[in-house]
């Protein structure tokens, strides 16, 4: 029922407030509000069962948010002006043209966390990328969390349990010295490799990644690779 009056109530908003954006129209990539609506199937059986087996008193989960406190782009624009940036995260978005506050910079609402760890959810992470955050949650407070009008859905933490491997010794003979300038990369093994994408072409020009920030997502890296 509070499911029902939830939706009824984001329509009646945005019949009010034509700029506001659905999040299922658009992502959060934008310069005004997003709203998403609650999740019309609740809670499904086959993820509660999941959670029980996993832990039958407490869930680690993602709460997800309809929205951040934000309705008008005259509360967007006011909200976006007390996000600051650091030059170089400016200078880096800039060349994808998102030099501006976009709705996933805007922060979670607080009051949203908090009435979640008052029904005895134990906060873990925020992500105002996912608006959403994560929460050790008692079991039977589960439907009553989802039933909150700002509540879209709720998804385990996923988890993963690396299996043992064994471990096999760095050998120096393996990876031969080569007699290289003092000024020049030693590629060793993978020489061959980077030649077929022109790597060495691209060092020698002068590019070496200077003041490039990567992010390197990985399960784990095996130094005997």
């Amino acid at each position: 029922m509070l499911t029902m009056i939830g939706t009824a109530l984001l329509l009646f908003i945005a019949t009010l407030m034509p700029g506001l954006v659905f999040a299922e129209e658009l992502s959060y990539v934008v310069d005004k509000p997003v709203v998403k609506s609650k999740s019309e199937t609740g809670l499904p059986m086959a993820t509660y069962d999941f959670l029980v087996n996993r832990n039958a008193d407490t869930a680690r989960v993602w709460v997800y948010f309809t929205d951040k406190g934000v309705f008008t782009k005259a509360e967007f624009d006011t909200k976006a002006a007390a996000v600051r940036f650091s030059d170089k995260v400016l200078r880096r978005r800039a060349k994808t043209g998102t030099d501006k506050v976009l709705f996933i910079d805007l922060p979670v609402v607080p009051e949203y966390i908090d009435e979640i760890t008052a029904r005895g959810g134990t906060l873990r992470h925020i992500s105002k990328w996912l608006n959403a955050a994560s929460f050790d949650v008692p079991i039977d407070k589960l439907n009553e969390i989802l039933q909150l009008p700002f509540v879209t859905e709720i998804k385990p933490v996923a988890g993963f349990k690396r299996p043992d491997e064994p471990t096999v010794p760095i050998r120096p003979e393996d990876f031969p010295t080569q007699s290289l300038a003092p000024d020049a990369l030693n590629y060793g093994i993978s020489q061959a490799q980077l030649e077929q994408i022109h790597v060495p072409a691209v060092h020698n020009m002068g590019y070496d990644g200077s003041g490039v920030t990567l992010a390197i997502f990985d399960t784990g890296y095996r130094k005997s690779h």
